[in-house]
């Protein structure tokens, strides 16, 4: 339910400012909320397609990927398999929805692919 809240919010701010020549700017919101569900298989396949269906989809979005151990060292309290675990989801989902996917593995590319995106967003908006 408290996901589903939060998604119901998310719409409405958006459509609240639409049109308005207003920037929106989500930090994941409601993906970390479908991911963890699906992780905790608290939810099937099924409710993970639909639901990421559902959640609005950002003019630009962008998921920087490493590898399970990294995440590990930022998040200790999740093992090296829940952050594999995690990420494989993270990019399930980055697929469907059309994220740029960024390899954070190798630090210089992704600065520079990050630059690229930005550029990208300044230019397009």
């Amino acid at each position: 339910m408290i996901f589903v809240a939060d998604l119901t919010l998310v719409w409405l701010t958006i459509r609240a400012l639409r049109g308005a020549g207003t920037a929106l700017i989500f930090d994941r919101y409601a993906y970390d909320a479908l991911v963890q569900l699906r992780h905790q298989e608290a939810c099937g396949e099924g409710f993970f397609r639909r639901w990421s269906r559902l959640i609005p989809r950002p003019d630009l979005a962008f998921l920087l990927r490493t590898g399970p151990e990294v995440a590990h060292k930022r998040r200790p309290e999740y093992t090296i398999e829940e952050c594999a675990s995690k990420a494989g989801l993270y990019t399930l989902m980055a697929e469907r929805i059309g994220f740029c996917v960024v390899d954070a593995e190798n630090e210089k590319r992704a600065r520079e692919e990050v630059r690229g995106i930005l550029a990208y967003a300044e230019r397009n908006w």
